[in-house]
């Protein structure tokens, strides 16, 4: 079933009505997705179909939706699809997730009923930005940290994001840390995906250390050791929640502006 469902995703993810920003890019990507752990192609009425990732982060259970795909999205057909993929989240209480184009109404229309917490990313892509920028005091890592630099740096991170995320490191996974003082003022971790595409997780710069070019500076060593890691290309997401701020330096480094996605977050008991 791997192939086929792999073909029929990536064609119906072509449709900006039914685009899920969970699908890898390529038809490859997604074959290659579809048969990691926890990862499951789930059959839906009306020929529908979805992807659920579903694992535990933070003791909590997450699951990632993928869809509904269906050939015929019309919105009787959707809610049905959504009604049965619930049915198949394996554990409750959990978060269900689901990120896709704002042109997907009915599929928005269809999660109300769940209580869904709506909220708008925009999704941009990294363009060259000058080495000049960067600074000698940050650090590029691909294996996890020495236990007191990975506290500090957790430390740092939960200043503005819940999770222990930094903590996982590796070659696909990489963070850079700029310290000053033997103190990380700043962090970003980034992730490699199937089709070479690499997504910046996180940025942040402690708040003694923001309005002095640690944020653009580790937004260009990230550039350049993605670069030379051959990676096809580096986008990232800017959430409501750091619209105005974060928008400003994007488009102050010419950063391409892709398109506008809809977050859901549907809490099950």
């Amino acid at each position: 079933m791997t192939a086929a469902a792999a073909r029929t995703i990536w064609q119906l993810n072509q449709d900006p009505a039914q685009y899920s920003a969970y699908v890898p890019d390529t038809e490859a990507g997604i074959t290659l997705a579809l048969q990691e752990s926890g990862v499951e192609a789930v059959a839906l009425p009306a020929n529908g179909l979805a992807v659920l990732d579903q694992y535990s982060e933070d003791n909590v259970w997450t699951v990632e939706v993928w869809g509904p795909f269906l050939p015929v999205p019309t919105q009787s057909a959707i809610t049905t699809a959504v009604d049965a993929v619930m049915m198949h989240i394996k554990k409750r209480p959990a978060h269900v997730n689901f990120f896709f184009g704002q042109e997907n109404s009915r599929v928005r229309a269809s999660l109300a009923q769940y209580g869904a917490r709506l909220s708008r990313h925009t999704i941009w892509q990294m363009q060259a930005i000058p080495a000049t920028m960067i600074k000698k005091e940050i650090q590029h890592y691909t294996a996890p940290l020495p236990a007191d630099q990975q506290q500090q740096v957790l430390q740092l991170h939960r200043q503005f994001f819940t999770g222990d995320a930094v903590t996982d490191v590796s070659v696909e996974r990489p963070l850079w840390v700029a310290w000053q003082d033997a103190q990380p003022v700043g962090y970003a971790l980034a992730e490699v995906d199937i089709d070479h595409v690499g997504h910046l997780l996180y940025v942040a710069v402690a708040p003694a250390a923001q309005h002095q070019g640690w944020g653009q500076a580790l937004m260009a060593v990230v550039w350049q050791d993605m670069q030379i890691s051959g990676v096809n290309s580096v986008i990232l997401v800017q959430s409501q929640q750091n619209a105005q701020v974060a928008g400003a330096v994007y488009q102050r480094l010419s950063f391409k502006q892709l398109k506008t996605l809809i977050a859901v977050t549907i809490q099950l008991a």
